[in-house]
């Protein structure tokens, strides 16, 4: 999958939204509710970071630097991937519809 389609495939859960974190739109997540699944990083000199939130056994499973790493983004466990187009789509999808439950999860039980 391209960026893009990652970005359509993750604004297409219901409820989604995109939200910037800074005001050069560089960075910007993803939630469910109030609460972030994804985030995409996009300026120089990381051009569209990929980060997920992913259980304790995907992050050790799936870690492969420099291609994929993990992050300390809190709370749980976040893989942050490089280079989606690289990634298998259908492992890209799981991921990202575990996180998007987790989240929404989550925010109903706020």
């Amino acid at each position: 999958m391209k960026y893009i389609e990652v970005l359509q495939y993750c604004l297409s859960l219901p409820g989604t939204r995109k939200e910037s974190e800074t005001g050069q739109g560089q960075r910007f997540t993803l939630l469910a509710g109030d609460e972030p699944f994804a985030q995409f990083e996009t300026g120089a000199p990381i051009q569209w970071q990929f980060l997920v939130r992913a259980t304790e056994a995907d992050c050790e499973e799936l870690y492969d630097p420099p291609h994929i790493r993990t992050s300390d983004r809190g709370p749980g466990h976040w893989l942050v991937i490089l280079r989606v187009e690289n990634f298998d789509d259908e492992r890209l999808k799981e991921l990202i519809l575990w996180s998007y439950e987790q989240a929404v999860a989550a925010a109903d039980a706020a």
